[in-house]
């Protein structure tokens, strides 16, 4: 069931309703979606299995944990396959990037991972889990220089960051050798 209060946002109006299509056309029965705003200045709340939803919603791309590392076109076709559903343009979330990435960190595949922490970087350029990640991958394949350089741009967006002024500082140790 999902009911509408208090819209002033016509386009969340309409992705609401185009969500629930895609979801009225999905054929699986153990997925139950339930959404209800609540009143003004709240969020969208959802009773769902998040799990099986997700899985039923992204049923065409199977996550890292269930086998190895994906391209990052795999990642960027599956984005706009979804995209063409919704009817606008759906940006690939982080958490994707993120567990793709350090997926191929874990097989030792590190260019794989700088090509997904790059776009990452790219889309997400105020976050700053790519600076992080590519900072980690420069400096696991020995090119300090360009991991000093990301840590720094972490540290320039969080510069209380203790763990991160430790890093830079063993970084810049290991220059000086």
């Amino acid at each position: 069931m999902i009911t509408y209060e208090d819209y002033s946002d016509p386009g969340e109006e309409e992705a609401l309703a185009r969500l629930s299509e895609l979801i009225r056309n999905m054929d699986n029965p153990d997925f139950k979606y339930l959404l209800n705003k609540v009143g003004q200045g709240f969020d969208l709340t959802s009773s769902v299995d998040i799990e099986q939803g997700m899985k039923t919603l992204f049923a065409d791309y199977p996550f890292p944990r269930e086998g190895p590392a994906k391209e990052l076109s795999i990642i960027r076709e599956h984005f706009a396959i979804i995209s063409e559903r919704m009817g606008y343009q759906v940006k690939i979330p982080q958490i994707p990037l993120v567990l793709e990435g350090d997926q191929f960190v874990n097989e030792g595949n590190y260019e794989k991972a700088l090509e997904i922490f790059l776009e990452m970087k790219h889309l997400y350029p105020e976050g700053l889990m790519a600076y992080d990640r590519l900072g980690d991958v420069y400096y696991r394949t020995g090119r300090l220089e360009h991991s000093l350089r990301y840590y720094q741009m972490f540290l320039d967006k969080e510069p209380g960051d203790p763990r991160v002024k430790g890093i830079i500082e063993k970084i810049n140790t290991e220059l000086k050798k």
